[in-house]
């Protein structure tokens, strides 16, 4: 994925200035110039994480941060269309997991059930408390 995981990052507690997002913005969109693809390879970035979904290096939330300039509606096709990797699959269930009370009741009602139940099956592949539980908050019922 071009050079973005050695580009230089800053912490997800210095929102103030987002202008770090500006090198990491112009590879990705160089590298993939398809909106699509580039929400395939944030999601692919944001699912490689080795641990839970919470208490993360900062590092990881760059991605979160990038993703967050795309609608959730469109992050929610690509995961309904399919043909995902496992790394995606694992940045959309911990994307989509955080805040889903709090967003727009539209894109919320795009997360239909065999949506969630791919999300879902995604998180259950571990053995990792934290990413079950906050899975199953997100998607069940």
């Amino acid at each position: 994925m071009l050079g973005l995981l050695t580009m230089p990052v800053a912490h997800k507690r210095y929102p103030a200035n987002t202008a770090f997002l500006a090198p990491f913005e112009t590879a990705l969109r160089h590298e993939y110039p398809n909106t699509g693809d580039q929400i395939k390879a944030l999601l692919g970035w944001y699912g490689s994480g080795a641990g839970p979904w919470s208490g993360y290096p900062f590092y990881e939330d760059t991605a979160a941060q990038l993703l967050s300039d795309y609608p959730a509606r469109e992050i929610i096709t690509i995961v309904a269309t399919g043909g995902l990797t496992p790394a995606q699959l694992e940045g959309a269930a911990r994307y989509l997991a955080n805040d889903v009370e709090l967003w727009n009741p539209a894109d919320a009602a795009l997360l239909t059930a065999p949506v969630k139940q791919v999300l879902l099956a995604r998180a259950l592949q571990t053995t990792d408390t934290d990413k079950i539980q906050r899975a199953e908050n997100a998607f069940s019922g």
